[in-house]
């Protein structure tokens, strides 16, 4: 087993190449890692992406958990029992555990009573289930691309925004945020759907999908992902973008794309919402 609060290259290459850990975990900023034979943990920073939500304090941190859910159970204890979770009765004072998510199917942690390194987040119900999807190949062209345009101008962005506010209003990425791209899709008849992604050296991010009601299951969402994850793929090594469990028709969307998922999370989410 592996521990420590250095670099992710303490990790064992197994880990220190996961996708997430190549694409997602650095830009959070990593304090500690940890791992074993079949899991790993990484604690971060809290990041929340979501348009005007506050800036989290630097001590809000997150836990994060890849690989088998047993086996991350197993790790999550094994760190608590060593004092080694921030804000915890017994471990570091420099920080509190705010955030988090863990490999789906996880069992149920004992009580912090029972364990007093072990962060009280932890042991309570997860609030959602979610997909973290990546990809290194480009998507075939798809017929609907010649309708898609990227919104590049302040007008083209305002649209993006009505767009998305109707389209998608829980999506976590905003059209007016730096260090982000939107492409939209316009038949003619005005602006139906759109696409975002996070512009990051280490893998863009998708987000912000979302068709108009009226306009669905046109093939509009699949041109847009086609033509934002190949302009993606020539900037960086892979793509990225998460999707909550349910999501159905999301799901067979991003795998026709070429998407696979490379964690599957339940998480915790304990800031304003």
């Amino acid at each position: 087993m592996s521990a420590g609060a250095g670099p992710l290259t303490g990790l064992a290459p197994r880990w220190r190449t996961h996708p997430w850990i190549e694409v997602d975990a650095r830009r959070r900023g990593v304090r500690a890692c940890w791992s074993s034979a079949e899991a790993c943990l990484v604690l971060t920073g809290f990041v929340d992406d979501r348009p005007g939500m506050p800036t989290p304090a630097a001590d809000q941190l997150a836990v994060w958990g890849i690989g088998a859910p047993v086996a991350a159970a197993e790790l999550i204890l094994d760190v608590a029992e060593r004092g080694q979770f921030p804000g915890t009765a017994t471990g570091p004072s420099d920080g509190s555990v705010v955030g988090g998510c863990v490999p789906r199917g996880m069992p149920v942690l004992s009580s912090a009573a029972d364990h007093p390194g072990l962060p009280a987040l932890l042991t309570g119900p997860t609030t959602s289930d979610w997909d973290w999807f990546s990809t290194t190949v480009a998507p075939a062209a798809h017929p609907g691309e010649v309708h898609v345009r990227e919104l590049v101008s302040g007008t083209d962005r305002e649209a993006a925004a009505r767009c998305l506010a109707e389209a998608n209003p829980h999506a976590e990425a905003d059209p007016w945020a730096q260090e982000t791209r939107w492409w939209g899709y316009d038949d003619g008849s005005g602006l139906s759907a759109v696409v975002g992604a996070h512009v990051r050296p280490d893998g863009w991010e998708l987000g912000g999908i979302g068709t108009l009601p009226a306009a669905r299951g046109r093939g509009s969402a699949g041109a847009l992902v086609a033509v934002a994850t190949r302009e993606a793929l020539r900037h960086a090594d892979r793509a990225a973008l998460g999707m909550y469990a349910h999501n159905v028709a999301g799901r067979a969307l991003y795998t026709r794309a070429g998407y696979v998922v490379g964690q599957e999370f339940s998480g915790w989410r304990t800031l304003p919402s």
